[in-house]
């Protein structure tokens, strides 16, 4: 075999591996940012139980629910401050103008994804606001001492 035809078979390989594989058929577009957008589902280990808040993390929703909120979130380890809870808000699009209807309070935004105090008894009509793919609870690093 002549060196010419393997060296070309051998670049195509590398090319072929190279490239990423095409999503899913009915995969979401990718997001401005390449990535693919994530599904409501991926967002939260633990998506509600509550029918009427499919998008809303389960702790979150049983800290709306809570006869005690503060000690309620407390055992939950999710911050709450003056009855809004900390939650990280996935929207597309990322337009986090519209938190401000539920009286959320946005801290931060990275990309789709807003961190912001809710009122807990705003979370489920935040959470099926049409615009937004999820709420869920913000993540906490805890660290073993050395």
């Amino acid at each position: 075999m002549r060196p010419l035809p393997v060296l070309v078979l051998v670049l195509c390989l590398l090319a072929a591996c190279a490239r990423p594989a095409p999503g899913p058929a009915g995969a979401p577009p990718p997001t401005p940012s390449g990535r693919e957008a994530p599904s409501a589902a991926s967002l939260s280990e633990k998506p509600s139980a509550n029918p009427a808040c499919p998008r809303l993390d389960r702790a979150l929703l049983e800290l709306s629910t809570a006869d005690d909120p503060e000690a309620r979130a407390r055992a939950l380890d999710i911050p709450l401050e003056n009855g809004r809870a900390l939650a990280l808000i996935t929207i597309a699009p990322a337009d986090v103008r519209r938190l401000a209807q539920y009286g959320a309070a946005v801290s931060g935004q990275s990309g789709d994804v807003a961190q912001a105090l809710v009122p807990l008894d705003q979370l489920c009509a935040l959470a099926d606001d049409p615009a937004v793919l999820a709420v869920r609870r913000p993540e906490s690093l805890r660290l073993d001492p050395p």
